[in-house]
């Protein structure tokens, strides 16, 4: 895990209440975490992140993100779904990272309550963005994400609604996935992941 000063014109994130119902659409789980172990996630506790009752929570501290990846395996075709809850209503987003090579460089399929989604990509630590933030339909501090990943081509989803098409260019041998949850200048930012799941291709 690492902090990194928030950038307001970088991110933010949305939608409304979701239901697990929605998640990944593959046949073959290929992996799934039901937040009781946290040994392929790191020392999480050190950084003030913690796993218990079935989910990752994380407070982001005001003016930073906070941001864990899963080192445990890697993807490169796959459907990839996770349910996020933040705290505050906000306007700050959290939500699923994806094709990560390391903490420097991924991608990140983001939310946030007033209803706003998009995808960045932090790139050797510089910010882009291959699907800028644009109104979802609803709002709501409780989402489900979902991200088909294939290759170099990928599909982004809030509460089973496409968000768009984009390309990616992920790691060699496929990318690690993980979470993130961003604050603002002001206040501190609770976000809860639970039933992260990925599966092949539907």
């Amino acid at each position: 895990m690492t902090w990194r000063v928030l950038s307001v014109a970088a991110l933010a994130a949305a939608m409304c209440a979701a239901s697990p119902a929605l998640a990944c659409k593959g046949q073959n789980v290929l992996f799934e975490d039901n937040f009781t172990d946290d040994s392929n996630w790191g020392d999480i506790s050190q950084y003030g992140g913690t796993i218990a009752n079935g989910a990752l929570k994380l407070t982001a501290k005001k003016g930073y993100v906070m941001r864990f990846l899963y080192q445990g395996d890697s993807f490169d075709k796959a459907d990839i779904c996770v349910d996020v809850t933040e705290s505050t209503a906000g306007d700050t987003g959290g939500g699923l990272i994806f094709a990560a090579a390391d903490y420097n460089s991924y991608y990140y399929l983001w939310m946030n309550p007033a209803g706003l989604a998009g995808v960045a990509r932090l790139n050797n630590n510089k910010w882009l963005y291959p699907v800028p933030g644009r109104k979802v339909p609803g709002s709501g501090q409780k989402f489900t994400l979902r991200l088909t990943l294939n290759g170099a081509r990928a599909t982004a989803y809030v509460n089973d609604r496409k968000l768009a098409d984009f390309k990616v260019t992920s790691p060699e041998g496929g990318g690690f996935i993980g979470v993130e949850g961003d604050s603002d200048a002001q206040n501190d930012v609770s976000w809860s992941f639970s039933n992260l799941k990925v599966t092949d291709l539907p």
